[in-house]
């Protein structure tokens, strides 16, 4: 009798401390049903406890997630792991995502099988966005939103690491502009600036979404093209971009003016990226020594 009243009221604590928990919980069976749940994990999703109860954990995990948990309950049906962790996305009612870590612990018999999961989501939305924010920050320049030297490495670091895998082959171009000092020493920084950005954007709209564009100094600026064939395509890209470059820019009605000298070379095999932008920035220095606004391609 007694350890019957003693398994009823430790049943009747883990209840009331289960629905008064801050984070998110639930009693999940083998088939994700929930036995139990918890105002929190509630509103965390934006559903009613009724709601909940009707469905199940699969209802409100993004699809591409489920096969993560599925996972996790694998290992703990098929080892003696007591719980295990995971980040996960939840969806709310409204359709957008909640980023939750979810702490999947085995309920066992005495036996050792496993009988049920107890889940707790903790929202870590707003820590991962602070996080990417600060990485975004740390990658990226601030004036003209394209990666820094940091950003850079990152990238083609990425790129670099999938060719042996993709065979895809990849050029840098290493750009300065031709003219910058005078349009500031006329104009003013703030021109300069708004030269920069519309530079910027020019190379942006002159490669695919994906090739990585940074700016590594104050008018120097790298561009990876991924799956080019041969020198003679990246010395057509690169002139394009030369080419759009020359063009004027309008800023406060005045016609800017500024070229850029390019730098090319196409990767060769097993090539890293330290030994990469040496390659195109001799060839940059070899189209400033010969009278910049032009392209120089050296292979590989």
């Amino acid at each position: 009798v007694r350890a019957v009243e003693a398994l009823a009221r430790s049943e009747e604590q883990f209840r009331l401390a289960m629905a008064s928990a801050p984070s998110g919980m639930a009693v999940v069976e083998h088939d994700g049903a929930f036995a139990q749940v918890n105002n929190s994990l509630a509103a965390m999703v934006g559903q009613s406890i009724g709601w909940l109860q009707r469905h199940g954990l699969r209802d409100i995990v993004h699809v591409d997630d489920w096969p993560v948990v599925e996972a996790l309950k694998k290992r703990l049906i098929d080892s003696e792991l007591a719980s295990g962790i995971e980040e996960i996305r939840l969806v709310q009612i409204d359709g957008s995502m909640v980023r939750a870590e979810m702490s999947l612990a085995a309920l066992r018999s005495q036996q050792g099988s496993v009988i049920s999961f107890v889940a707790q989501f903790i929202d870590v939305t707003q820590a991962r966005e602070a996080q990417a924010a600060l990485h975004h920050a740390a990658t990226h320049d601030p004036l003209t939103m394209l990666g820094n030297r940091r950003g850079l490495s990152e990238q083609l670091g990425k790129v670099l690491g999938r060719i042996p895998r993709t065979g895809t082959r990849i050029a840098i171009l290493a750009l300065d502009l031709d003219g910058l000092k005078p349009v500031n020493d006329r104009f003013g920084h703030a021109t300069g600036d708004q030269v920069l950005v519309t530079v910027g954007e020019r190379l942006r709209a002159a490669v695919r979404r994906d090739d990585p564009i940074a700016r590594v100094g104050g008018d120097e600026f790298v561009v990876v093209l991924v799956g080019v064939h041969n020198d003679e395509q990246v010395a057509h890209l690169a002139e394009k971009i030369r080419t759009e470059l020359s063009r004027a820019i309008v800023v406060n009605d005045e016609p800017v003016q500024v070229t850029a000298s390019i730098g090319a070379v196409l990767a060769g095999p097993d090539e890293g990226a330290t030994a990469l932008l040496a390659r195109a920035d001799a060839a940059l220095y070899e189209a400033k020594q010969s009278g910049r606004d032009r392209v120089v391609v050296k292979g590989d």
